[in-house]
């Protein structure tokens, strides 16, 4: 099963319309400051009622430490359990300037 059939409800409502035009061109970047997102211990339950598929994450924690649209570095960090034993570890270093990203993932019983 693929990952767009299962979330396939949700990529439809975010998609843009098939007619959409670009935006303009000669745009300031826009200015953006994220510090200290974190999420500690939540659940997600997820129902795709048309394929009768529930998702379950639980334990779900994430961490955003700095993104600026100034600072080209930032890191990420996000693990949860899922199902009936399974468990998901995802740490990212990136930079913008030059794009290099450094992706650490840990997957454990993916039954």
């Amino acid at each position: 099963m693929a990952i767009t059939s299962i979330f396939d409800d949700l990529v439809k409502r975010f998609s843009p319309p098939a007619n959409q035009q670009p935006g303009p061109k000669n745009v300031p970047d826009t200015h953006y400051y994220l510090n200290n997102i974190i999420i500690n211990n939540a659940n997600i339950t997820y129902n795709n009622i048309p394929i009768h598929n529930v998702f379950r994450i639980h334990k779900l924690n994430f961490n955003l430490p700095e993104l600026t649209w100034d600072k080209p570095e930032s890191k990420l960090h996000l693990d949860f359990n899922y199902g009936t034993g399974g468990f998901f570890n995802v740490d990212l270093d990136v930079n913008r300037k030059p794009l290099t990203i450094i992706f650490r993932c840990w997957l454990i019983n993916m039954t």
